[in-house]
Order: C-alpha cells, then structure tokens, then sequence
C-alpha cells in the first residue's frame, strides 16, 4: 500500500505540474481570438489566415507550452514539494490549507523576479501566475482527496500536533 501511495503522489504531482501548462495553452488561444475578433486589422495585410494558424499553432506547443512547463516544474520542485513534505507531516493536507498555499506558490516567486517593475505590472503578473498555481493547487488536493489517500478523511481529525504512531 505504501509504494502505490508514493507512486499516486508523483502522479498527482506530475498532473498539477501540467495543469499551468494545459491552461496557458487553452488561455492563449482565447485572448488571441478575442483580440482578431475585436479589431481584424491585427491579421495583417498579405498575411494569409492558414499560415498565421500554423505559425501560432507551432509558437503555442513549441514555446509557451515547454516554457510554462519549466517554471510550473521549477516551481513544483523548490517550493510544492517541501511544502507538501511538511505539511504531510502534520497531517494538514486539506483544501483550506493546499489552495491558499498554491495560490502563494505560484504568484510569490513572481515578486522577486519583477522587482524594478512598475506596481500594477507586479500585481498582474503575480496574481495572473497566483491562480494558476491555484489551479494546480486544485487539481492536487482533488487527486489527493479522492485518489491518493481517501481513507486519511475518514479516520484522522486535523490537528497542528505531528503525528507520532
């Protein structure tokens, strides 16, 4: 049991790791449609409409989605990973405690990296990475919660004091 619970964690983090990077892939696509459909002259002049498809098509799997992919796993690995740790320790894996902490993932390392920054350019960016951390956050405490240790809900009361047995 305990090896099919670690091999269900890696799994649960592999798929939050991803969900940034599937988001980014769907959100793209929509703010570019929604900007041709708002102002057409976008498209270009003598720019046909297949080979602006294509080009985009190939821009969105070849760079957004391996770039999103590496920070979303930078981010899994230096900072969900031993939160995780730690509060797996303690017992407190619950949605109230894994969606704040996602949210805080994904957006704080955001702070640092913009610093010099305007201040409404700091909080678009760090809330925009924030929900999609959120969204991660989600995707692990649902794959936590019904597949990974469902039978954690049914005995255990949360408490802040480690467990010992």
């Amino acid at each position: 049991m305990f090896l099919k619970k670690i091999h269900r964690t890696i799994i649960t983090f592999a798929l939050a790791t991803l969900t940034p990077a599937i988001t980014w892939i769907v959100f793209i696509p929509l703010v570019f449609l929604i900007a041709i459909l708002q102002n057409p002259k976008l498209l270009g002049i003598g720019v046909s409409l297949p080979a602006l498809i294509v080009r985009f098509i190939i821009a969105v799997v070849l760079i957004y989605f391996w770039t999103v992919f590496f920070f979303s796993l930078m981010h899994t690995l230096f900072l969900a990973v031993p939160t995780f740790i730690v509060a797996n320790y303690l017992r407190i894996i619950r949605w109230y405690t894994v969606l704040p902490a996602s949210l805080f993932i994904g957006g704080a390392p955001y702070i640092l990296f913009m610093a010099g920054s305007p201040k409404d350019t700091i909080l678009f960016v760090t809330t925009m990475m924030g929900l999609f951390g959120f969204g991660a956050g989600i995707v692990f405490w649902i794959l936590w919660r019904y597949w990974v240790s469902p039978e954690d809900y049914i005995k255990k009361a949360i408490s802040i004091v480690p467990c010992t047995s």
